[in-house]
């Protein structure tokens, strides 16, 4: 990988050891490139929770419309389980960015301290419409956030009650494969657009 970040398309001498001083850099990069791709891992793993929680029998919208609030924030799901609905909205965050590091030096402490943002987000607008909010947060390196552990522990309960085809085991676990495959398969998307960009801007410069 280069030493500088074409993807911020910064070029102030300054700026061009970016690499240099953080090495996981384009995992936290959201300037140029980035925020296309970071997008589409994002949306893949709400897709996929989307997917195993209707498996498990439970109704869930994605992205849903009649849930708003003046401000305009919308969560990524909503599902119902044992007549409690849940606002889900899911995160993923970088804990070797620098902004992260000092809550890192703790066992998920980058997740627990965005579970803290997102929570702060949207308390009002579950409060308002009582709703379960859920902030499903993972780390880039696979660590999930205690929220979303205590939610996947109530999906489990949820398919062993309602006797659904698929066993608790398989939609719970099944569930946690396909987020790290989803995980990877997005984090390495980030990786190669980078090179890529490396590549572009060497012939064009």
């Amino acid at each position: 990988m280069p030493k500088e970040c074409h993807s911020c398309r910064v070029y102030d001498p300054r700026n061009l050891s970016l690499v240099e001083k953080n090495e996981w850099h384009w995992l936290s990069c959201v300037q140029g490139h980035g925020g296309r791709e970071f997008t589409l891992r994002h949306d893949q793993i709400v897709l996929t929770l989307a997917r195993f929680l209707r498996l498990a029998g439970a109704p869930t919208s994605v992205e849903p419309k009649h849930v708003y609030s003046e401000t305009g924030k919308q969560p990524d799901l909503l599902t119902i389980l044992n007549h409690k609905a849940y606002l889900i909205d899911v995160t993923i965050v970088n804990p070797t960015a620098p902004s992260n590091l000092v809550h890192a030096q703790k066992l998920l402490g980058a997740a627990t301290e965005a579970e803290k943002r997102k929570i702060r987000k949207y308390d009002e607008l579950s409060s308002q419409q009582n709703y379960t909010f859920i902030p499903f947060v993972i780390e880039t390196y696979g660590g999930i956030g205690r929220k979303a552990q205590t939610f996947l522990d109530a999906l489990s309960v949820f398919t062993h009650d309602n006797m659904t085809v698929c066993s608790r085991f398989d939609v719970v676990n099944g569930l946690k494969y396909a987020i790290a495959c989803s995980l990877q398969r997005g984090t390495c998307l980030i990786a190669h657009e980078s090179y890529v960009m490396k590549q572009h801007n060497k012939f064009v410069m």
